[in-house]
């Protein structure tokens, strides 16, 4: 019985070894995936990264992710939208090259890149129904070949697996016209801002300057969103945009409230919040506190109930696809008579303003650094629109152009914005760009959607690049981003409390101490 048990014995011994050997042969045994290091690695985050360390900048994307703040790759912002990222030295993925369907390009010119980012370099420009064979889909980006010899990557919001009708091609077909609404409000005066309560209110210990005003802040990104992602090689971390955008906010909001200010979050943590839900909150505290505090006809009651019942569906959807149901009356180009009306009632709120936080990248060149801000104008986004428009003629619906927007308090808390931030911070502003028209010294025009989908005096404030070591140094570092914060609430404040329309800061100032 021994020698049978010992025999039996040897015998596992050695089929367990062959067993070993060969799973050892094949690589069988599980490891760590690149993904999973580079998750855990960007939950422990430094402030400051040497700016000797080899490193990248790009946005993240997973294959569960959407894409819903890049609708058109023709169209995007400086901060990162539909995107990819790969831990490594080597920012370039790596699919399996699995041909799997054909599918065909369905807009007037759509680009291909030579990564799944708008941040890559574009190969080509693919002309309205080019077919393209599939390799692998990242995210909302397809890989693909093209002419059998051309391989890239494509945005999902360009082509289809359907062959388009030749007789829809944009190039061939004449847009529709594209007026404008009268440069005039629609509206009567339904609320009153006594603007003249906040002049020469002094700011100092125990006291309050910006009692009744509201201030909405918006921490860019979120969630499933990181924004920006730059890449430590040397340390093997991560830094994401919306980390640090979320940051900066918590501390203005606490400097806002030390003034005594409202102040509301768009996102008060790590959660996904897409843009039309951004501008729904907007929207719909400003129906709210009219329907709250005015006093109202029925038919405007019904009204405004309407709009904040329909704003209320668009932050529950938490989704920017173009539909309405996910955008409601902000769907489309342009301004629906609905959605005009509400502009312009939303234009007599004067005590309530909208900053954006954001963290600008530039890939492409690490040299390039500074602080912007931004606007939105009527000018720039009817270009934009006109732009769409003519790329893709078959948009639905298309409104007129809205013009109402109070273009000098916009730029008034943008130069402001910008001044302060000149002064106190180390971070210096960037001139020159004159890629947007009506630069001024580091402010620019914008069509960004939360500044587009409001009639609020408003900014997006890009507080530096997350490519740039010096930048970055600044802005990641908890004392610098409270110099940011400071700066931001000092703007707010002289945007309420100093009378602008003399342009002068010798003020006879009134108590606003608390008790």
């Amino acid at each position: 019985m021994i020698r049978n048990f010992r025999f039996g014995l040897v015998l596992c011994l050695c089929v367990f070894g062959i067993v070993a050997f060969i799973l050892a042969s094949c690589n069988y045994y599980p490891s760590i995936s690149e993904t999973e290091l580079s998750a855990e690695s960007s939950e422990d985050r430094s402030g400051y990264v040497d700016s000797s360390d080899e490193s990248y900048i790009s946005s993240v994307q997973s294959d569960e992710w959407s894409s819903e703040e890049d609708t058109s790759d023709e169209i995007s912002s400086s901060f990162s939208e539909s995107s990819y990222f790969e831990s490594g030295s080597d920012p370039q993925p790596s699919p399996t090259p699995t041909i799997y369907n054909k599918i065909y390009v369905i807009t007037g010119r759509a680009n291909l890149r030579t990564g799944p980012s708008t941040e890559y370099d574009v190969i080509k420009k693919l002309n309205y129904g080019s077919s393209l064979q599939v390799l692998t889909l990242n995210g909302n980006w397809y890989q693909v070949v093209f002419a059998d010899e051309l391989t890239g990557f494509i945005h999902d919001s360009q082509i289809s697996d359907s062959e388009p009708d030749p007789d829809k091609n944009p190039s061939t077909i004449t847009p529709s016209p594209f007026i404008k609404w009268p440069q005039e409000t629609s509206v009567g005066e339904l609320w009153v801002t006594d603007m003249e309560k906040f002049i020469g209110r002094y700011k100092g210990e125990g006291y309050k300057p910006l009692e009744g005003a509201y201030v909405i802040l918006d921490a860019g990104h979120g969630g499933r969103d990181p924004g920006a992602v730059f890449y430590n090689s040397s340390t093997g971390r991560n830094l994401l945009e919306k980390v640090y955008n979320l940051e900066i906010v918590n501390k203005l909001a606490e400097e806002l409230r030390t003034m005594g200010a409202q102040v509301i979050l768009t996102r008060e943590n790590d959660e996904y919040v897409g843009l039309y839900r951004r501008n729904a909150i907007v929207n719909k505290f400003i129906a709210d506190r009219i329907l709250a505090e005015a006093e109202l006809s029925e038919e405007v009651i019904n009204y405004l109930e309407s709009i904040s019942a329909g704003m209320q569906v668009v932050i529950d959807a938490n989704s920017d696809k173009e539909t309405y149901d996910t955008r409601g009356i902000m769907n489309g180009l342009g301004a629906s008579p609905d959605y005009r009306r509400f502009l312009d009632i939303s234009a007599q709120m004067k005590d309530v303003i909208f900053i954006s936080i954001h963290c600008n990248s530039y890939p492409q060149d690490k040299s390039v650094n500074g602080f912007e801000v931004y606007y939105g104008h009527a000018d720039t986004i009817r270009r934009t629109e006109e732009k769409w428009l003519r790329e893709e003629p078959h948009t639905d619906p298309v409104n007129p152009s809205y013009y109402m927007y109070d273009h000098d308090s916009r730029l008034d808390l943008s130069l402001l914005i910008r001044d302060k931030l000149t002064l106190g911070t180390d971070v210096s502003v960037r001139t020159g760009n004159n890629e947007y028209e009506g630069a001024h010294e580091g402010v620019y025009e914008g069509d960004f959607c939360v500044i587009r989908e409001n009639n609020v005096a408003g900014a997006l404030v890009e507080v530096g690049f997350l490519t740039n070591s010096g930048d970055r140094g600044f802005f990641s570092d908890p004392a610098g981003q409270r110099r940011i914060a400071y700066s931001i609430a000092d703007a707010v404040y002289e945007y309420f409390c100093f009378d602008r329309t003399e342009k002068t800061d010798k003020y006879e100032m009134t108590s606003s101490k608390e008790g």
